[in-house]
Parts: C-alpha cells; structure tokens; sequence
C-alpha cells in the first residue's frame, strides 16, 4: 500500500530526475520544491485520510532513496510537518459538519442499502474497481446482499481538493451496463437529497459529477 502511496507523492522525483544515475546525487530544485508542495504533499495531507504517522511513515520509506541528499531529506520532512500543523490550525475553525461529513453521511447511508461505498479508493478507476471486488467478496460476495459499488480514487480526490468537483464511478460486480446506471442513479438522487448539486450520468461510459464540493475532511489523529 506504501508503495502505491508513494508514487502518487513523489511524481516529480520518479521521472526525470532519477536519470541522473543512481551514483548522482539529487538535489530538489526550487521548481521541484514548489511541484512538491503543490502537486504532492498538499493533496495527502488535506486529503485527511493519513494520520500524521501514515504520513511519517510514507515519508520515511521514500527517505531511503539513495538519490536525495540529507538536506532533500530534511525538507520533505520539515515540509510535511508544516502543513499539517497548518491543517490542524485551520481544522479548529471548520463547521462541525463539512461537506465532507455530508458526503460520508451519504456513502454510509448507501452501503447499508446495498451499494457498498469506498472512499480514496486506489489511484485509477481500475484500482478503485479492483478495491470494490474485493470488498465485495470480503463481505461475502453474492451472499453480501450487495447490489452495486460506488467509489472515488487518489486522483479524484486530488481535483475536488483543488476545484471542488468529484468524480465518483460506480458499477455492479454481476450484472449488466443498465444495473450499474441504475446504481448510479440511486447513488446521485442519495446525493441531491443531502444538498449536493449532482450531475446525473446518461449512461455506463460517464461517472457521476459532484460539484461545488468544499472538501474539509479531518485528519485522524
């Protein structure tokens, strides 16, 4: 699970900077510096699903790259541990109930129907699907009573942080392209009842569009 994990933090220093060898050492760029900040640590941390010791963790397994110098090393560490003292400090003036709050309100209002619900579900449509059909048999399979799945993954949690649109797919486990829109539209009128604007998906091809989402999740502690 780290190892996924890591690779949607660290884009950057997987791709062209590892060509420098691995005998090289890697200094982090300003430039990476700031896609760093922006693009990778920013999403884990205000996503909320990681404790700050998931987060550590992660960090320190990707410490172990021979490529990054111990001043490289020192800022990651030093970077995570700044935004989420910032997290932290903007938590304490949040709403009690989030959009956030509403949404899982939601999702766990639908998998007692039936529709098992997953939040943060991989990093790909294909991780989420494969994250759905395992749950789904972990539960029992077709003994579950389960009718379908619903699911957002690392990538759209990403978007809605940035621009407040959600992207949530959804399908059957057994069954046919008209039963999985049937789940969805059961999914988006669950989600209009609780005040979300929701585009509703015309067919199988096209997911499910939240929008206007003001995404305020709580880290575990």
């Amino acid at each position: 699970m780290i190892g996924a994990f890591l690779k949607r933090w660290f884009p950057a220093l997987f791709g062209s900077a590892v060509v420098l060898g691995a005998s090289a050492a890697l200094a982090i760029s300003p430039e990476d510096q700031l896609s760093l900040k922006r693009d990778c640590i920013r999403p884990h941390v205000w996503g909320g699903f990681e404790t700050r010791d998931g987060l550590y963790e992660a960090a320190e397994t990707f410490l172990g790259e021979p490529e990054l110098t111990d001043a490289d090393k020192a800022w990651i560490k030093t970077e995570i541990e700044r935004q989420w003292a910032e997290k932290k400090k903007a938590e304490a003036t949040w709403l009690e109930k989030t959009d956030f709050d509403r949404l899982d309100a939601v999702f766990q209002a639908l998998d007692k129907s039936g529709i098992l619900a997953l939040h943060n579900a991989g990093n790909t449509q294909s991780d989420a699907r494969g994250d759905a059909g395992q749950a789904w048999h972990d539960r029992g399979g077709l003994k579950s009573g389960l009718r379908g799945f619903i699911f957002y993954h690392g990538q759209d949690l990403e978007r809605v942080i940035d621009d407040g649109q959600l992207y949530i797919g959804y399908g059957v486990v057994e069954g046919s392209k008209e039963q999985a829109v049937e789940i969805a539209r059961e999914a988006s009128t669950a989600l209009s009842k609780a005040g979300f604007a929701v585009a509703v998906p015309p067919n199988a091809d096209e997911r499910i569009l939240v929008t206007g989402i003001d995404w305020k999740k709580r880290s575990p502690e």
